[in-house]
């Protein structure tokens, strides 16, 4: 069998080279064969936003620097040969998910997951969960289209004053909402939404609460898990009893309306501006944080907190009075930084403490005064600068002299008076006008209604 010419053309590059002898250079050109591999590019995540992709400017960038395919995607997404949407700049080892074919001259790229909405990306390329930065309304059309199995979405500055939610109606699965850091004053819900259990509008700029709550007059039932932080509320009320978790903490609230919680397990009122502590009724309650706050009197006959485990009351800096015990089913019971000279006598007289934290705070040393601290002594140690002290039997009736004699009030606003007595068994605390001498009420330490009055001024 005679061989012929071959039909398939040699293809040949020039090479330009460069040989130094004795201080001359000498430039000269050799040909040489190139290589019959042949690069196949899938690009379906390299698009340009017209739709057309860019493989004959990728190939020769790769073929000019030599680099394995891989490589070099990944290196001109870098240097912006492609929109930076495509590939966030975090994932550069997202050339690893690529695979070759079987054709060790094709490079498959592996279908991207996650569609292209601007100004979003789906985490850990699952299309459920998805979070969007600086955008507005215009891209939730086609945000709903492409990700119809959407289950958690987290708007991070959300440009508008307004929100509505009727643009996610479709989206039966979603069950996680989430809009914060913004400068939004109002939710819309002109439709209910019985898969969403969880709502987070922390950091924006919320200041009536009715902007928030309200699906025809009626906080979204269905939604249980909430999140209100860090907003310009100044009330609160309207909660539907079944909530499981409610984050309030760090807005100016100075009143709130609850109900009886059937379900609550966790509440954070921390940096709140309340002078007396709400009403709460949560039988399920486990945790309660008010850290930071403006309290100025905590009143635990207001309570009913029978499953408690967790009080956090840290840096009160306004507390000046506690009433009232301690649930017996609190595990930790923090109160640090306050103005008390003394918690009431039989305030942990039933509790089942693991732990508690009552430092920074000047307490009443008086042995009588301090009998409180009896049946905690091993928990408390060294955060006081009193003694440890025993219980005393001749303590049968007296005041705390740390009471402060002069208290002073903004015109218009309470003023807090204390009186710290002690005594077996505990006793009542009459108040006087002093001049002209009027009797104002009793003060009954473990009553629910704790002031009989018979006049006012």
């Amino acid at each position: 069998m005679s061989g012929g010419p071959s039909n398939e053309k040699s293809r040949t590059m020039k090479r330009i080279t460069e040989k130094t002898e004795n201080d001359t250079t000498f430039v000269g050109m050799e040909e040489v064969p190139e290589s019959a591999q042949t690069d196949v590019l899938i690009l379906e995540q390299f698009m340009r936003e017209d739709g057309t992709v860019l493989p004959r400017q990728l190939t020769g960038l790769c073929k000019k620097q030599q680099l394995r395919l891989e490589r070099c995607v990944m290196q001109a997404h870098w240097a912006g040969l492609f929109p930076d949407k495509t590939i966030p700049e975090f994932d550069r080892s997202g050339y690893k998910r690529f695979n070759r074919s079987a054709s060790p001259s094709v490079l498959e790229f592996s279908p991207n997951p996650c569609p292209v909405v601007p100004g979003c990306k789906c985490i850990n390329n699952d299309v459920t969960t998805v979070e969007c930065y600086n955008i507005g309304p215009d891209p939730l059309a086609q945000l709903v289209e492409q990700y119809p199995r959407l289950s958690s979405l987290r708007l991070i500055e959300w440009t508008e004053r307004d929100f509505s939610f009727d643009a996610f109606s479709p989206l039966k699965a979603l069950s996680k909402l989430a809009v914060v850091q913004s400068k939004v004053h109002s939710v819309f819900l002109s439709t209910r939404f019985p898969s969403l259990t969880e709502l987070v509008l922390n950091e924006n700029a919320f200041s009536d609460f009715e902007q928030i709550a309200y699906v025809n007059g009626t906080f979204n039932e269905n939604t249980h898990i909430v999140d209100l932080s860090r907003n310009a509320l100044r009330s609160a009320s309207g909660f539907h009893k079944n909530m499981l978790r409610l984050n309030l903490s760090y807005n100016p609230l100075t009143e709130a309306a609850f109900p009886p919680f059937s379900l609550l397990q966790q509440l954070d009122l921390s940096g709140t501006k309340f002078i007396i502590s709400p009403r709460l009724n949560a039988p399920k309650l486990v945790e309660f944080y008010m850290d930071r706050s403006t309290v100025e009197m905590v009143d635990f006959t207001q309570w009913t907190l029978p499953s408690l485990q967790r009080l956090s009351l840290l840096e009160s800096f306004s507390l000046k009075f506690i009433s009232g015990r301690l649930p017996k089913s609190t595990k930790e019971f923090s109160v640090t930084s306050t103005q008390l000279s003394a918690l009431p006598q039989s305030f942990f007289s039933e509790s089942s403490l693991r732990g508690v934290n009552v430092t920074a705070t000047d307490f009443d040393c008086d042995p009588c005064v301090f009998q409180w601290s009896v049946p905690i002594s091993n928990l408390i140690k060294n955060q006081t600068n009193c003694a440890p002290v025993a219980r005393l039997a001749n303590c049968t009736l007296g005041i705390s002299q740390h009471d402060p004699e002069i208290v002073r009030a903004e015109y218009g606003q309470s003023a807090i008076l204390s009186c710290t007595a002690y005594g077996s068994p505990q006793p009542d605390i009459e108040w006087w006008r002093y001049r002209p001498a009027t009797y104002l009420g009793t003060f009954h330490p473990f009553a629910s209604d704790r002031i009989s009055a018979t006049n006012s001024w």
